[in-house]
């Protein structure tokens, strides 16, 4: 767990987050093709159209395969965000799997 967040960990994003009283969920990207350059675009654009997920957050590893964002958590759930980007994936064969938050 710890590479993977350790991957996609950016200090700023964190400071950010913490200063705007929003939080930073680290998951690892499941799927056959979770390292391909159009599993990291399918993740960027299915997190981006979630309101609370904070866009320019957005961090991707291709190996290993993780990703991290900051979002307000007075607007979703980490279980409700998860439900909704898994959704918004789709056909993709990918799935984000929540490893750690930071608050």
């Amino acid at each position: 767990m710890e590479d993977h967040v350790a991957a996609t960990y950016d200090y700023a994003v964190v400071t950010k987050a913490e200063a705007a009283g929003r939080k930073v969920l680290f998951v690892a990207v499941r799927g056959k093709d979770a390292a391909a350059p159009a599993s990291e675009a399918a993740i960027r654009r299915a997190l981006a159209q979630l309101g609370a997920v904070d866009r320019a957050s957005i961090r991707y590893s291709a190996c290993p395969s993780a990703a991290s964002f900051a979002w307000n958590p007075r607007r979703s759930s980490s279980a409700e965000l998860l439900r909704s980007v898994n959704g918004g994936l789709g056909g993709s064969g990918l799935t984000l799997v929540a490893l750690k938050v930071i608050s």
